[in-house]
């Protein structure tokens, strides 16, 4: 499971995004105004404050939502997902992400 293992290792951004190159699949190689603006619609909505919101200029994929130990959410762009179909999984991650912890 050695490309399972490329998917879930911080920092294996470029090993995927090179075997994706191989695929042929269209990618995404820079976060651009264009996607931080459709996440900040998102974010805006939720009631996020920008502040803490921390988004890679480096897309990955898959991408990913989590929130750092100093509270703030890290959003990673998904690299092949087109941004305005990846922003409604997105938002369904920081929900999740928002509720009290039980």
């Amino acid at each position: 499971a050695p490309f399972q293992t490329a998917l879930t290792t911080p920092g294996a951004g470029w090993y995927v995004r090179n075997l994706l190159r191989m695929t042929g699949l269209p990618m995404l190689n820079v976060v651009t105004m264009k996607e931080i603006n459709a996440i900040f619609e998102v974010t805006d909505r939720l009631g996020l404050s920008r502040e803490w919101v921390e988004i890679p200029l480096e897309p990955e994929s898959p991408g990913r939502v989590r929130k750092l130990p100093n509270g703030k959410f890290e959003i990673v762009v998904d690299a092949v997902t087109p941004i305005e179909d990846w922003v409604a999984d997105m938002e369904e991650e920081i929900k999740l992400l928002l509720q009290p912890e039980s």
